[in-house]
């Protein structure tokens, strides 16, 4: 009787030790997730950041003090970038601009004058910027001026430096707006650096003028490039992009760029 009696005992301590084997060699944590919220309220991953360059928007709309105010356009030359470069027609003098709209009105450049320095030379030009007619910049907004001229008696690498002086007019305003992210630029040899991309807009459009401006870390301007790209756009879908900047040989622009300011139109 007393070997039954034991022989119970041990049974029973066995069992009681396997349960509490089993508990903690559980492979499941079934508590609650991510400190207290319930499974079916699980907080999904945070979306990893895309790599690229820091995009930087051309600025949204601003306000006027006085809506009833008459329009008076306005610009400030906020940047300049020059160059002298051996393009693929030979040497080619370089400028670009940076603007912000200071009025309170959406305008278009109607002139631009740029005066050049290259090697102790001065050098002066007047043009209509690209499109000029189609790019309406609202207040408060960053946009761009480009510029290259052929030019056989320049020697490329000639330091030259640039100023300008930018006349504007009163648009009516601007139907699509197209944006770029996800700016990433490789430098390639022998001297160019390519750019790529993806576009969206905030409306329909079958074509659109882009300028990208290059900032180094200090926020100078180092230079700009323009490009159109014959891709429908409708407001909710994106489109990707890669250009080569063969004409915009600037020794190290990846390198040295460390934000992006885009400007982008549809129409």
């Amino acid at each position: 009787m007393k070997r039954l009696i034991v022989f119970i005992a041990c049974i029973l301590l066995l069992a009681t030790g396997c349960a509490k084997a089993e508990e903690h060699a559980s492979l499941f944590d079934v508590g609650p997730l991510n400190g207290g919220a319930e499974a079916d309220e699980a907080a999904l991953p945070a979306p990893r950041r895309a790599e690229g360059l820091e995009t930087v928007p051309a600025a949204g709309p601003v306000s006027t003090e006085d809506q009833e105010a008459p329009p008076s356009p306005a610009v400030t030359v906020t940047g300049t970038a020059a160059y002298v470069f051996d393009g693929a027609e030979g040497p080619t003098l370089y400028g670009a601009a940076a603007y912000e709209n200071t009025g309170n009105c959406p305008v278009i450049i109607t002139n631009a004058a740029l005066s050049f320095n290259a090697g102790g030379t001065a050098y002066q030009y007047s043009f209509l910027p690209i499109m000029n007619d189609t790019t309406a910049v609202l207040p408060g907004e960053t946009s761009f001026v480009t510029f290259w001229h052929k030019d056989p008696s320049l020697i490329p690498g000639t330091p030259a430096a640039m100023t300008a002086r930018l006349d504007c007019a009163r648009a009516e305003g601007r139907d699509v707006t197209v944006y770029a992210r996800d700016v990433f630029l490789s430098d390639n040899y022998p001297g160019f650096t390519t750019m790529t991309g993806v576009l969206s807009s905030d409306g329909e459009c079958s074509l659109n003028l882009v300028y990208t401006g290059f900032y180094d870390s200090s926020g100078d301007l180092i230079g700009v490039w323009h490009f159109t790209k014959n891709a429908p756009l409708n407001g909710r879908d994106s489109k990707s992009f890669s250009i080569h900047m063969k004409e915009l040989p600037i020794d190290g622009l990846a390198e040295k760029t460390s934000s992006v300011k885009v400007m982008g139109i549809g129409f």
